[in-house]
């Protein structure tokens, strides 16, 4: 869940989601992985897709609220 933090009822601010992928059995980090960004109320595809870079990492500013991702890489 993306969310701006505050409580008011100003205009939402954007949120970063940030994460590394790394194979679960090495424990090496995953460069290339496809993501795909999903809206969970709607599974309606939200943006772009993000590719992670050579140290695995990936990185989206989302609007708030409730999001679910699709990853994919070629032999995964």
């Amino acid at each position: 869940r993306c969310s701006d933090g505050g409580g008011g009822s100003e205009t939402p601010t954007t949120g970063t989601i940030t994460g590394t992928i790394r194979d679960a059995s090495s424990n090496a980090v995953l460069s290339g992985v496809r993501i795909i960004v999903f809206n969970a109320n709607t599974n309606a595809p939200v943006g772009n897709s993000l590719t992670s870079n050579t140290s695995g990492v990936y990185t989206a500013e989302l609007e708030p609220g409730s999001y679910y991702l699709k990853l994919a890489k070629q032999g995964y």
